[in-house]
């Protein structure tokens, strides 16, 4: 659909700036750029998100939900859950202004609460987390990060989990950026917490190519890799999310140390098998607890 054509479905439809820029997700300056023609080539995300919502017949049923009610519900106690884990994150260097957010699922109201775009995580504050209601935003001042479609392709497969954290964690990103995967049989706690982070293809940030693939490597796994890029974590709650990332670190971080120091020694394979296998808090039996 070219720019001509959306403005002429805009016309058709009756609907204003702000309408598209509410029904998208799409920033009101950027809508209005766009149609006043100083954009000439906007981004691929947005003509997608504008071509989604002209040309559906259905638009104009669309509405976010009713501004009052969607107040009430939203929880002011995980905005400030979430602004908490994310200035942890930023403390420790698991984040940083450009890369990474959390975001927590209230699955009973269907409200994605994810940290802002762009924004320096030690500075958030509760106004500035985006609530998302499918793909729009019904609260919060600043934008809600690109990668919200990450976390809902992890949430979508895991109906078990409410928290997401997609970090830029170093010694994790730096197995993301060789596009490895990773299994270390020198460590009881990695044997236990993952016994292999997968690493999944390149995927563009930003659309829905970056979850390519996250459908069976999430399904299997608390923690994954995405190539080229950082890793994703899934929990029931957003301090377990963010602890399996911070343990899969600290474990990376020793490896890298001792590999300098000589010859690494793994743990009998027997002993691990038997340790995974036996250990109720294993990965493998977390796992057959889901399926079962």
């Amino acid at each position: 659909m070219t720019i001509e054509e959306m403005k002429a479905r805009k016309q058709a439809l009756g609907l204003t700036n702000q309408d598209i820029a509410t029904l998208t997700g799409v920033p009101l300056g950027t809508v209005q750029k766009v149609f006043a023609g100083i954009t000439t080539s906007p981004r691929y995300g947005t003509v997608l998100a504008l071509e989604k919502i002209l040309g559906d017949d259905n638009v104009l049923m669309q509405t976010a939900p009713d501004e009052e009610s969607a107040k009430e519900s939203i929880r002011e106690d995980l905005k400030r859950e979430l602004v908490m884990y994310a200035k942890l994150m930023d403390e420790k260097g698991l984040v940083n202004t450009m890369e990474g957010n959390l975001s927590i699922y209230d699955r009973a109201h269907d409200f994605l609460y994810i940290t802002p775009s762009g924004t320096r995580k030690s500075l958030l504050d509760e106004s500035m987390i985006a609530v998302m209601h499918g793909d729009r935003q019904i609260d919060g001042t600043l934008k809600r990060s690109s990668e919200y479609l990450l976390h809902l392709a992890a949430l979508k497969n895991r109906p078990d989990a409410n928290a997401v954290a997609h970090l830029h964690a170093p010694y994790l990103t730096a197995y993301a950026y060789c596009g490895k995967s990773i299994k270390v049989n020198c460590s009881t706690t990695f044997a236990l917490l993952f016994e292999e982070i997968p690493c999944l293809p390149y995927g563009m940030p930003g659309t829905v190519r970056i979850a390519e693939g996250i459908d069976e490597a999430i399904a299997e796994h608390d923690l994954i890799l995405l190539g080229n890029h950082g890793a994703v974590a899934v929990g029931a709650d957003i301090e377990y999310a963010v602890s399996l990332v911070e343990a899969a670190e600290e474990v990376l971080k020793i490896y890298s140390y001792a590999k300098q120091i000589g010859d690494v020694v793994d743990i009998d394979p027997d002993d691990l098998e038997e340790l995974m296998e036996k250990h109720p808090s294993s990965r493998r039996n977390r796992m057959r607890r889901r399926f079962n």
